[in-house]
């Protein structure tokens, strides 16, 4: 540590007893000079004003070391360092778990966090700007789109997976932009837990199951949906008009027929194309081939219908029946609804 240790006082040849007070200034002046140079720990915020030559001081929260010349302080290591070139491996500490939380405390522990939990998260904490941390989220909860503060993918707000990860890039001042995020794989947003729920009798279109699509969940142009349900028929000849909806659009269409004793499987697929609007396919299979299906054009599957939802905003999607004359309890029975979420790798 730079700096000139000043010796108070010379004494002079042992001819008698020497003054206490000369050895007192000495031991003074080692004792500050000394105590200037230890190095002082606190936030960056509680650091002392520059002035004192040959202090140091380190900042708990930014990892950075100071160096005081006597007019201003100098960072002379931490994270504020210049280029390096690393011949080595750099090894990322994991951090102790998080639990989820409206604002998502981050540990100084590592820049690797395990997030636990299903509380919605609208923040991250305070970090330097240039600060990057790798969360892995262990539940499923809420990742809420804010275009200051919480800066995600396509500008949505994302429903994490188990296995999901995401890095987050501190802009300073509490904000944080996601620069990437990985699905472990196809997700499933939503599996009916009632087998077999029936029809009512009567005449209405009743919606047999539904599930309410959250905004921003196909967030980026090319992220697909898969729904796929299963139903059966009475044996009668009522008709028996199945219909799925993505939104306020028809995905396929049985049309009003008898469908007597009929067991079928439904699988629709809807891409986003834009921020309000899709493309989409559907294809119906039952146990007897009925070409009275259809969609955009005569037949079981759709070449193409398109759909025009906003998906900032939520959208319903459902089944439903109607029933002609006669309609009796349980004419048809659903017995799933199936949606997987498949996210963009382009």
């Amino acid at each position: 540590m730079a700096g000139t240790l000043a010796i108070t006082t010379l004494f002079t040849a042992v001819t008698a007893d020497q003054p206490a007070a000369l050895l007192d200034a000495d031991l003074t002046g080692i004792a500050a000079y000394v105590n200037a140079r230890e190095i002082a720990a606190g936030t960056a915020a509680a650091r002392p004003a520059a002035g004192t030559a040959g202090r140091w001081y380190y900042s708990t929260d930014t990892a950075v070391l100071s160096f005081d010349n006597g007019s201003a302080w100098t960072a002379v290591g931490g994270a504020v360092l210049g280029a390096n070139v690393f011949t080595g491996r750099q090894d990322w500490a994991k951090g102790a778990d998080l639990a989820s939380a409206s604002t998502l405390a981050l540990g100084t522990d590592g820049n690797y966090f395990h997030v636990t939990g299903t509380t919605t998260i609208t923040a991250l904490s305070t970090a330097q700007a240039g600060t990057v941390v790798l969360l892995e989220f262990a539940g499923v909860l809420t990742l809420t789109h804010n275009a200051t503060s919480l800066i995600l993918p396509g500008a949505s707000t994302l429903i994490t997976n188990p296995g999901d990860t995401a890095i987050f890039v501190s802009e300073g001042a509490g904000n944080w932009r996601c620069v990437a995020y990985h699905l472990l794989g196809p997700r499933v947003l939503y599996l009916s837990a009632n087998i077999g729920v029936g029809s009512p009798a009567d005449t209405n279109e009743n919606t047999l199951k539904s599930f309410s699509l959250l905004g921003g969940t196909l967030a980026t142009d090319g992220d697909l949906l898969r729904i796929t349900c299963g139903f059966r028929c009475a044996a009668n000849g009522t008709t028996k008009r199945l219909r799925l909806y993505f939104g306020g659009s028809v995905l396929i269409d049985s049309t009003a027929i008898a469908q007597n004793n009929q067991v079928g499987h439904l699988v629709a697929y809807v891409a986003r194309t834009g921020a309000a609007t899709q493309y989409a396919q559907a294809l119906a299979l039952e146990t007897a081939n009925n070409p009275a299906w259809s969609t955009a054009v005569t037949g079981g599957v759709s070449f193409p219908t398109a759909p025009t939802e906003t998906l900032s905003a939520a959208v319903l999607i459902k089944l439903t029946v109607l029933l002609g004359g006669g309609a009796a309890l349980n004419d048809v029975i659903t017995d799933y609804m199936l949606i997987e979420l498949i996210k963009s790798q382009s």
